[in-house]
């Protein structure tokens, strides 16, 4: 995440160590999936390397160390790659690394067998012909798995999320003094989280005991504006058949998958003045770990499909998870592992009957926990994922 790397560099590591130990550093911090998959992959016999390809001080450590110029994030993956000569590369960020740029490097890396690209969050047709590049697309939920074969595609893995088990020895078991807590991102934009909102509105209205640890995009108008601006510009210019200028221009270019118009995130008073910093990695397994009720509630994106990240960590610290129920939840979770809402009253009836009933509520975080660690743990879908590399 973006956000994450600003943060973790104002803190100012130590860029004059070797490429390997920062990245060895900045990994240690299990934000996202960190090291996750390369490390059990390595545990079935792959050889396995991970590239933070957006983290800038990064990226110029390693040319320094191979006594290249930095010129650009892109350039620099490229000599990484060609360095590595893989035979299979899989892009987390398929959203910037697609189309064309993967042609180039079956050009420029004869190793090259298998490129894998990856989907689970918001994508529009723009990216069809992009996506088609890949010889699979990995998804995290079949609600990408139907987009996808919509439109043809055949080679598709559904590799839901998943818990690194290695988490438990690095975060303490102290006694869960936290109620209720939310921890991720409100974004009006695009439509990210339009019920994650309304449902956060209406608990701190009940006055439920919730502690929001929340990222928004708290940007200023002038910069709302001008991406408004952009936008409508790359619409005018497909409409008029000028596209390829769009595809031309940087700026303009980002605009192609939008779907709809930018806006900024409006909250109530009242949920504004409960939101804390976000926080991620290590520190974010402690928060959920310290905590008796993890609320969780899905993307719009996730239509009736249970897809999300923090159904997994939640479970898998030992927390009681409280989510919005889908469609195909049930085969993550039995009734008696995690809690489920289908409307926003019940999501707050259901807080309420958990912190009268302790000991059910225990139930729950002891159930959850083993369910999470005995089918959703990324060893697991390491198993899945090795049979489609060979």
């Amino acid at each position: 995440y973006k956000d994450y790397l600003h943060m973790y560099y104002s803190g100012e590591p130590d860029l004059s160590l070797s490429y390997q130990t920062q990245l060895d550093a900045l990994l240690s911090k299990r934000v996202s999936w960190s090291d996750s998959y390369s490390y059990y992959l390595k545990k079935v016999g792959f050889d396995s390397v991970e590239i933070v390809a957006n983290a800038v001080p990064l990226q110029k450590s390693w040319c320094r160390d191979n006594s290249l110029q930095f010129q650009s994030l892109k350039k620099t993956l490229v000599e990484q790659l060609k360095s590595l000569k893989p035979n299979v590369i899989w892009f987390q960020d398929s959203y910037t690394y697609n189309g064309d740029f993967i042609d180039y490097l079956r050009s420029v890396i004869p190793s090259l067998k298998i490129v894998l690209g990856m989907c689970c969050s918001p994508i529009t047709e723009y990216y069809i012909k992009r996506f088609q590049k890949f010889d699979k697309v990995v998804v995290c939920a079949n609600h990408f798995k139907d987009f996808f074969l919509k439109y043809g595609f055949k080679n598709i893995i559904v590799l839901p999320h998943a818990f690194d088990q290695r988490i438990l020895s690095e975060i303490s078991s102290n006694d869960k003094y936290n109620d209720v807590v939310f921890s991720g991102s409100l974004m009006s934009d695009q439509n990210f989280h339009s019920y994650r909102i309304k449902l956060l509105e209406q608990i701190v209205n009940a006055n439920v005991n919730l502690k929001l640890f929340v990222n928004t995009n708290k940007k200023s108008s002038n910069y709302t504006y001008i991406r408004k601006s952009l936008y409508i510009t790359n619409r005018v210019l497909r409409k008029i058949g000028l596209n390829s200028f769009n595809e031309s221009v940087s700026l303009l270019k980002k605009f192609q998958g939008q779907r709809y118009m930018p806006s900024v995130t409006v909250l109530s008073k009242k949920l504004s003045g409960l939101i804390c910093n976000p926080i991620f990695g290590i520190e974010m397994f402690q928060l959920l770990s310290d905590s008796k009720i993890i609320l969780n509630v899905h993307g719009d994106i996730a239509s009736n499909f249970a897809a999300n990240m923090r159904m997994f960590e939640a479970t898998g610290v030992g927390s009681c998870l409280l989510t919005d129920k889908k469609d195909d939840l049930h085969h993550y979770f039995k009734d008696d592992e995690v809690v489920s809402y289908s409307s926003l009253d019940e999501a707050v009836e259901k807080i309420t009957w958990l912190m009268d009933n302790p000991r059910e509520l225990i139930s729950f975080s002891k159930k959850g926990q083993e369910r999470t660690l005995l089918d959703h743990t990324f060893e697991k879908r390491v198993s899945v994922l090795s049979n489609y590399l060979m």
